[in-house]
């Protein structure tokens, strides 16, 4: 994360917001925002947002919410605005349950290699991050307190992302169907979550684990939760909405069906409801940069149970690399599998760093820490580790067919504790070919 154009985005919000309109003398004077669909450049492409202003838009001044939606893997903005997507009517419910209390964004992704509209993590902050600074341009009204962001699938995890590296800035997400694959943040963010247990593209497991990293990094570890803003969901805190100012809520539930790809992984019927109920009732408070109260990176990370020490070789082909994890799955598992892994070892603390293609890198103890999903773990024990390399136009946790990258083996481990040295070079291929 760029702390300089950060704080270079911040410092040009604020002015943009005391500078609209420009002067008469401006030959191209920003035109003012619409409802309908939007675009902006950034980091030289073209980018698509589609705006849903409130009926009372005009005469609301800066008291409305700002609420920006992330569509799924391959989707469209389309899918929030008109319910085009079958499979996934809910999303198009979203809109009815904010009604006139915000300003909704429905952001378009860019397609990938495959010509999958994907998020990228490579492209896609700076597009946050140029969005703000395009609708103070062009003289939108918003409450700054208020900048809520919402998502599904990919779109959540998008969400995730966004509320880790921008909790000074962003108030509130609500990810559906997907999970936080970084574990140091920024600043205060609160949390609304919901999972399909009948979820077979992302398991209830990696949603699970993101739950735990919010619910500690707010600071609510070893709380008995109280009932959340619907039925289905539960408060960490304990305490009734609006008592604190970054509550976290987990919604865990059982629509669709495990054996139907789609229906488990679909926005809930209830969610909509619960995403704009719980936003509203959050206290108003300004951004801060300080993690809350009893919380933060070092809580929810928790100390390393071991190193790891592996050399990898990346093909001479390899795209920009972004991002990597390090997984265990049952010995001999045949990959890819579209199953959640059974343990993460470690979660985004590895940084591949630059890397070039065709290049031999060795990584030397590298901290891992156990998170099991399967249960307790015994030593010693052999697992099949699975080094997903993600890369430009990929996806996270999950990777993406002919897109992003891996290396296999089979390895025992002997105890929680273990510095791990693998010997030899590890081959980096496709995570699957097409």
């Amino acid at each position: 994360m760029n702390i300089v154009r950060k704080l270079i985005v911040i410092v040009a919000v604020v002015f943009l917001a005391g500078c609209y309109p420009f002067d008469d003398d401006d030959p191209s004077p920003a035109q003012p925002i619409e409802t309908g669909l939007q675009t902006m450049v950034s980091d030289d492409r073209e980018r698509e947002y589609y705006v849903q202003l409130p009926s009372d838009y005009e005469s609301a001044g800066d008291s409305k919410a700002l609420l920006l939606a992330y569509h799924g893997s391959c989707g469209y903005y389309e899918n929030w605005v008109s319910g085009t997507n079958p499979n996934n009517p809910g999303l198009a419910t979203l809109d009815d349950a904010v009604g006139d209390d915000a300003i909704i964004i429905y952001m378009q992704a860019l397609p990938n290699l495959d010509g999958c509209n994907q998020w990228d993590i490579t492209y896609d902050y700076l597009a946050f991050e140029d969005l703000l600074v395009e609708l103070e341009r062009r003289g939108l009204q918003w409450n700054r307190n208020k900048l809520f962001v919402t998502g599904h699938s990919s779109g959540a995890a998008i969400a995730h992302e966004l509320g880790c590296f921008y909790g000074d800035i962003v108030r509130g997400i609500a990810p559906q169907a997907g999970s936080l694959t970084s574990n140091s943040c920024v600043g205060s963010v609160a949390v609304i979550q919901s999972q399909g247990v009948n979820d077979q593209q992302v398991p209830a497991p990696i949603g699970d684990f993101a739950h735990q990293f919010w619910k500690a990094y707010n600071g609510f570890g070893g709380i008995t939760p109280t009932p959340g803003v619907v039925a289905e969901c539960v408060e960490d805190s304990g305490q009734p909405l609006g008592n604190v100012d970054y509550p976290v809520q987990w919604c865990l539930h059982s629509e669709g069906s495990p054996d139907d790809f789609s229906t488990g992984h679909a926005w809930p019927s209830f969610f909509s409801e619960a995403v704009w109920t719980f936003f509203s009732s959050l206290p108003e408070v300004s951004p801060s940069a300080e993690p809350p109260p009893g919380g933060g990176n070092d809580v929810a990370q928790g100390d390393a149970d071991g190193t790891m020490t592996f050399t990898l070789r990346y093909p001479e082909d390899i795209n920009t690399v972004t991002s990597a994890t390090i997984t265990l799955y049952p010995a001999d598992t045949v990959f890819p599998t579209g199953g959640a892994p059974t343990v993460f070892l470690n979660v985004s603390t590895w940084n591949p760093g630059q890397v070039i293609p065709g290049s031999i890198v060795t990584y030397n103890a590298i901290p891992i820490k156990w998170f099991s999903f399967g249960g307790e773990v015994t030593f010693p024990k052999e697992w099949a580790v699975q080094f997903s390399i993600y890369v430009e136009g990929g996806n996270r946790p999950i990777p993406i067919r002919g897109v992003d990258k891996r290396a296999l083996l089979n390895w025992t481990f002997n105890s929680l504790n273990e510095d791990v040295l693998i010997p030899g070079v590890l081959e980096v291929e496709d995570y699957a070919p097409l």
